[in-house]
């Protein structure tokens, strides 16, 4: 089962489709044989949101650490992780990741895909607080098999903290 963040991300899911939605979500960040989560990566999620693409990867990875920034979404997410218990280590972080040590102004969205350091492209904004932001580099101290970026439009800052992190395959959300 998937605990949503509001009753009307029950339009994107049903009970029927709520493996169709893993599997197309993991989909999104893999390219065959090339830039895919394979057995025994470990694997980052900037941008984990509710937990679609850590829970589609899970079986596979030997480790997972997740970084959610949008404090409702996180809840979700940690519930989420508690009711699929998978076999791998999965590790959420409430954590806003940038590209240095620095405070920023962050935007919960009322569609809480959209929450972001930016303006939500088309939900509204329901709370901004000033968050601690740090980068990659100083949140994890151990190698990288895969790297998935959807950080709303930041996804360059999130790069640009990798600092000496060198993981073996990236896949980023540049839609929207």
């Amino acid at each position: 089962s998937l605990h949503l963040r509001y009753p009307r991300d029950a339009i994107r899911y049903s009970k029927k489709s709520i493996e169709n939605k893993f599997i197309n979500t993991r989909k999104r960040y893999s390219l065959s044989d090339f830039v895919e989560v394979t057995s025994g990566d470990v694997v980052v999620d900037v941008g984990g949101y509710i937990g679609e693409f850590a829970l589609s990867i899970a079986r596979d990875a030997s480790e997972v650490h997740i970084f959610e920034p949008d404090a409702i979404s996180f809840g979700t997410l940690k519930k989420n992780v508690q009711t699929n218990s998978v076999d791998s280590d999965i590790y959420c972080h409430n954590q806003l990741i940038w590209s240095e040590v620095t405070e920023i102004s962050f935007n919960s969205a009322d569609d809480g895909s959209e929450s972001s350091v930016l303006k939500p492209d088309v939900a509204g904004v329901i709370e901004t607080s000033v968050m601690s932001a740090i980068p990659l580099s100083e949140a994890i101290d151990f190698d990288v098999d895969f790297l998935k970026i959807d950080a709303e439009g930041s996804e360059l800052k999130v790069i640009e903290g990798l600092g000496n992190l060198r993981p073996r395959k990236i896949a980023i959300d540049c839609t929207e």
